[in-house]
C-alpha cells in the first residue's frame, strides 16, 4: 500500500506541473498544497533538486495568482485524497475537450 501511495503522490505532483503548463494555476496551487501535506504524511522528503523545482513552481504560482495563491494552497492542504483525485481527473478531462462543447461526443470526452 505504501508503494501505491507513493505512486499517487508522484502522479499528483506531475498533475500540478501539468496544470501550471496548461495555465490552470488555481488547480496547480490546490495540488501543490495537497501534495505537500501528503508527502509529509508519507514521510517522503524531496531531494535538493526536487525541492528547488518545487520552490520555483510555488514562486511562479505566487506571482501569477497574487493574493489568491495562499488561499488556493491552503484549500489544497485541507482536501482529502478522494477530493483531490476528482479535481485532478476532472480538470484533465475538461482541458482535453474541444472548445465547442456542442461538438463533443462520448468518444472525444473520454480522450
Amino acid at each position: 500500500e505504501r508503494a501505491s501511495r507513493r505512486d499517487i503522490l508522484f502522479a499528483l505532483e506531475g498533475f500540478a506541473a501539468l496544470y501550471k503548463v496548461l495555465e490552470q494555476f488555481e488547480h496547480a496551487a490546490h495540488l501543490h498544497g495537497f501534495t505537500s501535506v501528503f508527502r509529509e504524511t508519507l514521510g517522503e522528503s524531496r531531494s535538493a533538486y526536487e525541492q528547488q523545482g518545487y520552490e520555483t513552481a510555488l514562486e511562479e504560482l505566487r506571482q501569477t495568482l497574487g493574493r489568491k495563491f495562499e488561499a488556493r494552497l491552503k484549500e489544497g492542504r485541507m482536501m482529502n485524497l478522494e477530493g483531490v483525485l476528482e479535481l485532478a481527473l476532472e480538470s484533465s478531462a475538461s482541458s482535453s475537450q474541444p472548445s465547442n462543447a456542442e461538438s463533443a461526443t462520448p468518444e472525444t470526452a473520454k480522450a
